[in-house]
């Protein structure tokens, strides 16, 4: 759906998306729409055109979850058999769980200060240097929970994770974990973002949270729920 403060407008498998599965969506510096599609690949909205980007591309699968832009004007996309990087019109790259992937499904793409690249997968999550993977597990006091759905950033680079068992904070050496019991609406977390008052909020199968850094200017600040 778009809405422009008046209508909303409904796209559909009906008239220009090859799939209703729309999984998620990302706007570029020059407001073109990408969306990740179950089955349809991915479409570009430019505005007015309409354009599906699928295996007769060269996509390795059409089930895709995630589109993101890294810092020198790459796109990448997060697919159900790994990940692919999208330059100049065409795929790039791909990579798997032979080329160092924590996992074939990804998630999540989430792009860093640095332009390292952090995917969120189905078994732990993975940090891309553009040369080698740095992988994560739900073991050895890493990730709450193996499933990776979605990485946030604050302003020091601190990551915010959504994860199948609650949410995680990492600082690039220790994780933190915020679950239930401590105050977390659910296990199964989908989705975080950053409010624009350093606030972060956390879409789960239970409803909705929100942590609020006790001292928002400072990353290794407490938090409350």
């Amino acid at each position: 759906f778009s809405y422009d403060d008046e209508t909303w407008t409904q796209y559909t498998e009906l008239d220009v998306l090859p799939s209703n599965a729309v999984t998620a969506g990302f706007v570029d510096e020059h407001n073109n729409k990408w969306f990740a599609t179950w089955g349809g690949g991915v479409v570009l909205f430019d505005g007015s055109t309409w354009s599906v980007i699928d295996t007769d591309d060269g996509l390795p699968t059409n089930l895709t979850y995630d589109v993101n832009r890294d810092k020198r004007g790459n796109y990448w996309f997060a697919l159900d058999t790994g990940v692919v990087k999208y330059a100049d019109g065409a795929v790039a790259e791909y990579y798997t769980e032979d080329d160092g992937l924590v996992f074939h499904r990804v998630y999540d793409i989430a792009v860093g200060s640095d332009n390292n690249l952090w995917f969120g997968a189905c078994k732990g999550m993975s940090l891309f240097d553009h040369t080698e993977f740095t992988n994560y597990y739900d073991h050895d006091d890493e990730l709450v929970h193996y499933r990776v759905r979605d990485i946030v950033f604050d302003p020091w680079g601190v990551s915010w994770i959504a994860t199948g068992g609650g949410v995680n904070m990492f600082d690039g050496e220790t994780f933190v974990a915020y679950e239930p019991v401590d105050g977390v609406a659910g296990y199964e977390t989908y989705c975080a973002t950053r409010d624009n008052h350093g606030n972060y909020w956390f879409g789960s199968e239970g409803g909705l949270t929100r942590i609020q850094p006790d001292q928002p200017s400072c990353p290794s600040s407490g938090v409350s729920l």
